[in-house]
């Protein structure tokens, strides 16, 4: 009897797959899957770990044995150290619900705000949240990554007022990581007053704003028309350009110079006697009061003058300080 050629064919494929058979390793052949999702418990007892892929859904609970690769944060790691929070990936036999492999990681929060305060030795802070200006309270672990101005530093280097980025564990609610940098605001204002002996300083933006105090922060640098200077070198009315910490009100920066503007009118009312003069503004049409002292340099078509000798109607140029409302120079017509 001839053998047909397909029919043996057909018999070296059946042998080739049967050999195929044994040499695939068994969780190979079998139907795997995987699932991605955050561990939402754990039971020591029954080897199992439940597994929640997307809120709402029904869970998927799963077999933990000797064979189970497990590693979390990238690290080979016992079942023992996983943790109900953590963003898990598993791949698992469909038929048994045993797991081949388990890859977690730490599933953390994150809250960027400003430092309100903070207890050091009981390791605990409290950040304002700049999302929706709540205060948050926040303890660190003792293992915690902390940073502050690029550095690595212990909690207590940590200063309030400062913004920082805190990534924390969102069951136990403790800091693995922080990270901190200066806080400051840019302002520009006039000084209203100071004081050396107590380190305070008093400036306006405007005459109509508010007064706001601030303290020196110990490093703080002041400069003076361009030339490092000190709390006593400045001046009343010197025009500030500042950097500053919102929440201590701590100065970190100042630089100071004559603040003098323009003013450009007509001359209105004028009292020598008490040093005083009001200008009608060509520009705005506003009326300006100004005082006049003996430093205020007054002059007449390039001739010195004084303020007796200013009449109501005359064109009048002055250049004054804003804060205090002082005459440097009057110049008229």
């Amino acid at each position: 009897m001839r053998n047909n050629p397909m029919q043996k064919l057909l018999t070296c494929l059946a042998v080739l797959l049967g050999m195929l058979w044994f040499v695939i390793p068994t969780h190979a052949r079998s139907r795997e899957n995987r699932v991605h999702g955050e561990i939402e418990a754990l039971d020591t007892l029954a080897q199992t770990v439940t597994i929640l892929s997307e809120p709402g859904e029904t869970s998927l609970t799963l077999l933990v044995g000797f064979s189970t690769v497990i590693r979390r944060n990238g690290r080979r790691a016992l079942f023992t150290s996983l943790r109900p929070g953590d963003l898990v990936e598993a791949s698992y036999d469909h038929a048994s619900l045993k797991a081949d492999s388990l890859d977690a990681r730490i599933n953390m929060l994150q809250i960027k705000g400003c430092l309100c305060a903070l207890d050091a030795e009981r390791r605990v802070l409290i950040v304002r949240n700049q999302v929706d200006n709540e205060e948050v309270e926040i303890e660190v672990d003792a293992t915690a990554v902390i940073r502050s101005r690029s550095q690595y530093v212990e909690l207590a280097a940590l200063r309030v007022g400062d913004l920082v980025d805190v990534r924390y564990h969102p069951e136990t609610r403790l800091a693995l990581r922080l990270d901190s940098r200066l806080n400051l605001v840019d302002l520009r204002a006039g000084l209203v007053a100071v004081d050396p002996r107590a380190g305070i300083l008093v400036v306006k933006k405007s005459v109509q704003s508010s007064e706001l105090a601030f303290c020196l922060e110990p490093s703080c640098v002041i400069t003076r028309l361009g030339l490092p200077s000190s709390l006593a070198g400045l001046r009343e009315g010197d025009l500030l350009e500042m950097q500053y910490n919102p929440i201590t009100m701590a100065a970190w920066r100042i630089e100071a110079r004559q603040y003098i503007i323009e003013a450009r009118g007509v001359a209105g009312r004028v009292d020598a006697q008490a040093g005083a003069l009001t200008i009608h503004r060509m520009q705005t049409g506003s009326l300006l009061t100004l005082l006049v002292d003996q430093g205020t340099v007054i002059t007449r078509l390039g001739m010195p003058a004084s303020l007796a000798e200013l009449i109501s109607g005359n064109q009048v140029e002055a250049h004054y300080n804003p804060v205090s409302m002082l005459v440097y120079r009057i110049r008229f017509s």
